[in-house]
C-alpha cells in the first residue's frame, strides 16, 4: 500500500530428496526490493539471492517476484455548504474524504 512500510518477505525451499527434511539447510536467503516507503504506485522487482544458505548435497537456485504498490490515488475532500463568514473570524469546518 502506498506510504506503508514494505511487508516482510518470506521464502520456501523445495526439492528435498531421499527423505531429507528442511533441517539439512543452514543459513538464510536474502530478499530485497527496490520499492521504498515513498515509492510511486506500480510494480517493483523482488530479488532473492542465496545469501548464506548451505546444505550438503544440494545447490540452491532463486526465483524473484514482484511487489505491487497500490493506493496513493486522487482523493476528494467534500465540505458541507459554507455560510457567509465574517472576515477575520475563526471557524471550524467539517469535511469528509474519499
Amino acid at each position: 500500500m502506498f506510504g506503508a512500510v514494505n511487508p516482510s518477505f518470506g521464502y520456501g525451499i523445495s526439492g528435498y530428496v531421499n527423505g531429507d527434511a528442511s533441517s539439512v539447510v543452514r543459513g538464510t536467503s536474502v530478499i530485497t526490493t527496490t520499492a521504498l516507503r515513498n515509492s510511486a504506485t506500480g510494480t517493483y522487482p523482488i530479488t532473492a539471492t542465496v545469501g548464506t544458505l548451505s546444505a550438503a548435497n544440494y545447490a540452491f537456485g532463486t526465483v524473484g517476484n514482484t511487489l505491487t504498490v497500490n493506493g496513493g490515488g486522487a482523493q476528494n475532500i467534500v465540505f458541507a455548504p459554507l455560510p457567509n463568514f465574517a472576515p477575520g473570524g475563526s471557524y471550524q469546518l467539517t469535511a469528509r474524504a474519499s
